[in-house]
């Protein structure tokens, strides 16, 4: 049977059930101090309007600094959160400019040390998210060389965790469960350990059980993951979404088609009021819908995602004057 999606989709299925591992984490960055910090039951607006005025004030706010003449980390917090909100705007270039502008600030100085590793991670996330992954393990090993000069035991499992993910997505499964069993055991016994931090090891962990097999196990994982979400975070957050697809994924191989459905539809809708409509982790979500109401044999459903994915490639290609090339991308990670 021919497929119902066109290049973009297709250009997803070829790295198939791994790739879901992109809804992790990219927006629930784990800021690097308490000047960063906020609470992880927050959840700022997202709504196309509200994310656009944010940009506005965070360029405000950027300009003053740098007139002010404000310290290098004053300066990479405006712009790695600037990043933040250029990514969940699904403007990838200037998501991308951003956190270039927060590594080169933070690389200045070595009491930042810690604030230049998190931007290389931020920065390795966006590239995670449109498949730039030798870029994004670039960006992800030179952090974790950062940290093993901190010595800090929850920062180099946080290191661990996202090397994981990679592993995932290159489909090196057994690496990548070995990666994050490992990363998710550490912080479970660390006071410090940040709630999504965790929920993204666990998440890494599930998608690589299914990947090697291990399908009851992938689903106990995957409802532990979405018991984590739901605990922790705003029931129409974006971390609830993740661990959504991922319950979807492993309910459908375990052979729940009518429950991964629902569980699929339920994620699409989260994803899609917390991001972009052409951000690829929407897409995604659309395709796992998809895969459900194929297996139900619900095609003309299933026809109708395909129309709206149509839709979303027809949309003109966003320019991206920085995409091309990336110092901090492209360099190799320091040993």
């Amino acid at each position: 049977m021919a497929s119902l999606f066109g290049p973009r989709i297709l250009a997803f299925h070829r790295v198939a059930f791994p790739l879901a591992c992109l809804l992790l984490l990219a927006t629930t960055i784990v800021n690097q101090s308490d000047a960063q910090q906020q609470s992880e039951q927050s959840k700022p607006e997202t709504s196309r309007p509200a994310l656009q005025r944010r940009i506005e004030e965070r360029l405000t706010a950027l300009e003053a600094k740098e007139n002010a003449h404000s310290s290098n980390r004053e300066v990479g917090y405006q712009w790695s959160r600037l990043g933040e909100d250029y990514s969940l705007a699904g403007e990838f270039g200037d998501a991308e400019s951003a956190f270039n502008h927060a590594v080169e600030a933070f690389s200045k100085e070595p009491e930042n040390r810690d604030l230049y590793a998190g931007a290389l991670d931020e920065l390795g996330a966006l590239y995670r998210v449109y498949e730039r992954i030798p870029e994004a393990q670039n960006c992800r090993r030179k952090a974790l060389a950062l940290r093993k000069k901190l010595g800090d035991p929850l920062q180099l499992a946080l290191s661990q965790s996202h090397l994981a993910e990679l592993d995932l997505i290159s489909k090196k499964y057994k690496e990548a469960f070995t990666g994050a069993d490992s990363a998710y055991r550490q912080m479970s016994g660390m006071e410090n350990a940040g709630n999504g931090d965790l929920l993204s090891a666990l998440l890494v962990r599930t998608y690589a059980k299914c990947r090697l097999r291990r399908h009851a196990e992938c689903l106990s994982d995957a409802q532990q993951a979405l018991a984590l979400s739901r605990s922790v975070f705003a029931e129409d957050s974006l971390p609830v979404g993740a661990a959504l697809v991922a319950l979807s994924s492993a309910q459908l191989d375990n052979g729940s088609t009518q429950e991964a459905e629902a569980s699929a539809r339920q994620a699409w809708g989260i994803l899609n009021r917390g991001l972009a409509s052409n951000d690829p982790r929407v897409i995604f979500a659309m395709s796992k819908d998809r895969d459900c109401l194929l297996a139900l044999h619900r095609t003309e459903e299933a026809r109708k995602i395909d129309a709206q994915v149509s839709a979303i490639d027809r949309q003109p290609a966003q320019p991206c004057v920085s995409c091309t090339v990336s110092v901090y991308g492209l360099r190799e990670a320091d040993h």
